[in-house]
């Protein structure tokens, strides 16, 4: 049964505990550049990149806008070569020297008046993505950040990272969470291409 449309979205602003709508959100990929990626833990690369991938796909396959960033770009280079072919192909790709995407003018364009969940995985997590999440929940959005799609060079800043928007209400979402809540339903149309994703 639909939910009535008084309680869409409910939460959006306050970070109150609510399932993530596929029609109200949008996806944030932070900073997915090479030498980032290659400057995670090697343990940790190959994980981070599938859970990317699968957030972009899903994403793409579900309609939901996904935006990109890069950081930096004469110093970081391009996006990961190989994320950026699962990228939906009208994915807007915004260079910042920023650290937070909340301070770039076009970026909150992109989201848009009706979008008003922003989810977020990337790198780095103590600085882009944190920096991003606390700029965004002031500004009307309700935040998520995806726990197991984020990463930092060393482990005790993701833990920190995790700790503080933990402390902040921001939702902690993994990456099955969310695509499982975009769905809701087996019976969804998009169900079995996300089931392979993710098997």
């Amino acid at each position: 049964m639909p939910l009535p449309s008084r309680l869409k979205g409910q939460g959006a602003g306050t970070n109150a505990p609510a399932l993530l709508d596929a029609d109200g959100s949008v996806l944030l990929l932070v900073d997915l550049q090479s030498r980032l990626l290659e400057a995670m833990p090697a343990g940790r690369q190959p994980a981070l990149r599938r859970r990317l991938g699968i957030l972009a796909t899903a994403a793409g396959h579900l309609g939901i806008p996904v935006i990109a960033t890069r950081q930096s770009v004469q110093s970081l280079g391009p996006l990961d070569e190989g994320l950026a072919k699962v990228l939906p192909a009208d994915t807007p790709v915004f260079d910042k020297t920023s650290f937070s995407c909340g301070r770039v003018p076009g970026i909150l364009q992109a989201i848009g008046r009706r979008r008003r969940s922003v989810i977020i995985g990337g790198v780095e997590a103590h600085i882009c993505v944190l920096q991003t999440a606390f700029d965004l929940v002031p500004l009307g959005f309700s935040v998520s950040v995806v726990a197991d799609a984020i990463c930092s060079r060393f482990d005790t800043d993701s833990e920190h990272a995790l700790h503080r928007l933990r402390q902040a209400h921001i939702g902690l979402p993994t990456t099955e969470s969310v695509v499982y809540e975009w769905l809701r339903d087996a019976s969804h149309p998009g169900f079995r291409d996300i089931l392979a994703l993710v098997r």
